[in-house]
């Protein structure tokens, strides 16, 4: 009996034409073969890959190195390893096309995490066959979330909420961006975070920066800082964004935010099965205008799962129909005024409506450091 996700993506490659599929990036190691590599994310070359055809048996490669965890983890029963520095992946992947007879078929490949060497050695090695991008087919099986995604991902949004509103529940007027940093990493650490994938921090001015790193600047009271945050939990991402005032609070900055949480909330309250990307990129559009907000956005959000962005993206450029049990991170942000402004939350979809799983109970608002 084969993983069910194997079912999945054979449906998938049979409507895209592929003879078979090479996945091998980290994210898709995981996802398909149930085996995560750690050395993987940081030593590029040191991959795993698993062989996918539309019929006969799967294979998967590792490196040597890694072969007692490819033995425990990986449900293939076709292993194959080469030996690093001595080898080279391809070795083994060219072997067992030979041998399956895959040498002049069409081979899906994950085109936007090969490298070109190694891409061309599978070329000059079999030059009858054809190599295309497989990873929109990847990324299409993986667009629906299992039950048991969504509850990795519903304990990672809620964990992320409650290490921010606890840091900033800790945090006071004349502490720095990195005093609170520290709080919500030591906080998201302590309620089961794997790692951090981000950190971003701006105040005031600096909140323009769309990608600042948290420093030594001063909370003063009367600004408006940002803070978008991403950690993972069982493997799988969480992301937050959130916009706080500092002290009582400046009216305008609070008159402005509050404007673009109405806006986030009617674009979230219309999200359930049946309604297509572009409808909620233009309802957000079309609300900031009404609310006279700036929209400056190229998406207003995008899926979540083992990677950070995810198919489909909220955006003009794509009109994917939402389905149930698809998990999106919706994240309207504006400048205004010298200012940016920010909120994100993770949402599933349902057949009649939604869920907010990093709050459920669902109330965008600002926050202050007092």
């Amino acid at each position: 009996m084969y993983h069910p996700r194997y079912e999945k993506l054979k449906r998938q490659m049979e409507a895209d034409g592929l003879d078979l599929v090479i996945a091998c990036s980290p994210e898709n190691s995981y996802y398909f073969m149930q085996t995560y590599i750690v050395t993987q994310t940081t030593l590029r070359d040191r991959l795993g890959l698993g062989l996918f055809p539309l019929d006969g048996e799967p294979a998967f490669v590792a490196c040597s190195v890694e072969r007692s965890i490819a033995e425990a983890e990986c449900w293939i029963k076709d292993k194959r390893y080469y030996t690093e520095f001595v080898q080279s992946p391809m070795e083994p992947v060219i072997q067992i096309l030979r041998e399956k007879g895959f040498a002049r078929r069409t081979i899906g490949l994950e085109m936007d995490y090969l490298t070109t060497r190694f891409y061309r050695e599978l070329t000059e090695a079999l030059p009858e066959a054809t190599f295309v991008s497989c990873t929109n087919t990847l990324k299409k099986v993986r667009m629906v979330k299992e039950p048991l995604e969504i509850e990795c991902l519903s304990r990672a949004a809620q964990g992320i909420c409650q290490a921010v509103e606890k840091a900033f529940s800790e945090t006071s007027v004349g502490d720095t961006e990195r005093m609170l940093d520290h709080r919500i990493k030591r906080n998201l650490l302590d309620l089961g975070a794997q790692d951090f994938t981000f950190y971003c921090m701006g105040t005031g001015e600096k909140s323009l920066l769309v990608h600042a790193l948290p420093d030594d600047t001063v909370f003063t009271q009367g600004e408006v800082m940002r803070m978008d945050y991403g950690a993972r939990f069982s493997l799988y991402n969480a992301d937050l964004a959130r916009t706080a005032v500092i002290g009582p609070g400046c009216r305008k900055h609070i008159e402005i935010f509050q404007r673009l949480c109405e806006v986030y909330y009617e674009v979230v309250s219309t999200m359930r099965a049946g309604v297509s990307t572009r409808e909620l990129f233009d309802l957000c559009k079309t609300r900031c205008a009404a609310a006279r907000l700036p929209f400056t956005m190229p998406h207003i959000g995008h899926s979540l799962g083992i990677d950070l962005h995810e198919e489909p993206m909220l955006s003009p450029s794509q009109e994917f129909i939402l389905q149930e049990n698809m998990v999106f991170n919706v994240e309207p942000l504006i400048t205004c005024d010298g200012r940016l402004y920010h909120i994100e939350d993770t949402i599933l979809i349902k057949k009649d409506g939604y869920e907010v799983l990093s709050q459920p109970q669902f109330n965008p608002h600002i926050l202050y450091i007092r």
